[in-house]
């Protein structure tokens, strides 16, 4: 996808497998001069990026400048927060959590068929005046 854009080396700083190699994905993101975060589930993409110490990491790249961007959960994993319930079958489990805070947004990704519910609970937990973007998907 990156390469037909016009991209010109594209290198994976892979995280989330087990025998993942930190040290290296550092070095990759460290020396790009951009960087993707892919989609999949936010709470889960959270949960790596702090099980492999990478959220203070990824928040000293963007303090120097380096540009950052996301696709789908990825663009919510950069934003200020998402939500979780911790019981999917019972509302009053629901809870917000702190993404990267890269991006001072909440919001998320191609629902418009949901109605956007997920958005529209976080931001009544927010405080007053949140304001949340829907990032349509393709047509």
């Amino acid at each position: 996808m990156f390469r037909e854009n016009g991209a010109g080396e594209v290198k994976h700083a892979l995280l989330a497998p087990d025998n993942a190699d930190i040290s290296r994905a550092k070095y990759i993101l460290k020396h790009s001069d951009i960087i993707y975060v892919s989609g999949g589930d936010v709470d889960t993409g959270i949960q790596i990026l702090k099980e492999r110490q990478m959220v203070n990491f990824l928040a000293e790249l963007y303090q120097e400048g380096k540009p950052f961007f996301g696709l789908s959960a990825g663009s919510i994993m950069l934003a200020k927060a998402w939500v979780r319930w911790r019981n999917p079958d019972d509302d009053t489990t629901v809870e917000v959590f702190p993404c990267l805070r890269l991006a001072p947004v909440l919001c998320d990704t191609h629902d418009e068929e949901g109605g956007w519910e997920e958005l529209k609970v976080l931001l009544m937990l927010e405080k007053d005046g949140a304001t949340g973007y829907g990032i349509a998907g393709p047509p």
